[in-house]
C-alpha cells in the first residue's frame, strides 16, 4: 500500500493506492461496489456515500452577475437577447468544445444585461460571455 497526496480543484487529499495483479482485477470487476459502500475521506473518517464528482464550473466569474466560459470552445448559438429575463437553469448559450455541444445555463434567475460574445466566436476558459443583472 502506497500513500499519495493529490490536489483536485485546489483541495488537497491523501489517498492510499494498492498494487494489484491481473487476477485481482478480474475479481474486482465482477464484484463492483455499490453506492452505499464505505469510502475514506481526506480527514480519515469513513463515509457511506460515494464522493461527489465536481463538473466544470459554469459561473466562474468574479461575481454572480457574470457568466463565463467553463472551457475553451466555439459559440454555436445564443438562446437569449439583452433585456430578457431568465430562470435558474435556463440554457443561455451552446458552446462547442471537443466536438461536443455544451449547454451553458443561467446560474440564477436574472435579467440579461449585456451579451459579450457572438455566434461563431472562439472563447477561452473563464472568458466573460454574458453580464447578468
Amino acid at each position: 500500500m502506497r500513500k499519495f497526496r493529490i490536489k483536485v480543484d485546489g483541495e488537497e487529499y491523501m489517498v492510499e493506492v494498492e498494487e494489484i495483479n491481473n487476477e485481482d482485477v478480474s475479481n474486482r470487476t465482477n464484484n463492483n461496489k455499490s453506492e452505499t459502500d464505505s469510502y475514506k475521506t481526506s480527514s480519515g473518517t469513513t463515509s457511506r456515500k460515494k464522493p461527489v464528482q465536481k463538473g466544470p464550473q459554469v459561473n466562474n466569474g468574479k461575481s454572480r452577475n457574470e457568466l463565463t466560459a467553463p472551457m475553451p470552445g466555439k459559440i454555436l448559438d445564443i438562446k437569449v437577447k439583452e433585456g430578457q429575463k431568465v430562470e435558474k437553469g435556463e440554457v443561455l448559450i451552446i458552446l462547442e468544445a471537443m466536438k461536443l455541444e455544451n449547454n451553458i445555463s443561467a446560474p440564477c434567475a436574472a435579467e440579461i444585461k449585456e451579451i459579450k460574445t457572438e455566434v461563431g466566436q472562439n472563447v477561452e476558459s473563464g472568458e466573460l460571455l454574458i453580464e447578468l443583472g
